[in-house]
């Protein structure tokens, strides 16, 4: 065998390997997005609906923190604040607060659970949100 015909076949092994290389490096990949894609939708199924309120059907909101109330109220259509009428509200970012209730689900349910500090819900009790509803 002269040098160009080990030349051509060393091209050719190299061809061989660069390609097979290339195939697990493909397989790889598609291998670990499925199972990205597996665990995304095991999180998705496992997500729990625990509230939901049609946007259209509230008609007040209240905020509470410590002793402190704050609370709005929809008449014709528009976001006041019930103790001051004239007070101006950002409608926009209360509608927003209340398209949020729409939909709230869980992605977990704790259980067993001894310390609730652990999840930040220990020191709550001052804190409450209303929603009231046109079907009360």
């Amino acid at each position: 065998m002269d040098e160009e015909e080990k030349t051509v076949k060393r091209k050719n092994v190299l061809k061989i390997v660069f390609s097979v290389l290339a195939l697990v490096l493909l397989i790889i990949t598609y291998v670990s997005l499925k199972n990205i894609n597996e665990k995304k939708e095991n999180e998705e199924k496992t997500a729990e609906e625990i509230l939901s309120i049609p946007a259209e059907n509230v008609e007040k909101i209240s905020f509470s923190l410590d002793e402190q109330t704050v609370t709005f109220e929809k008449q014709d259509d528009k976001w006041i604040y019930a103790d001051d009428k004239n007070f101006p509200v950002d409608e926009e970012k209360l509608q927003e607060t209340v398209d949020g209730l729409e939909s709230i689900t869980s992605d977990k349910e704790l259980k067993d659970v001894d310390d609730l500090s652990e999840y930040g819900l220990k020191d709550n009790s001052g804190r409450k949100i209303e929603i009231y509803t046109t079907e009360g």
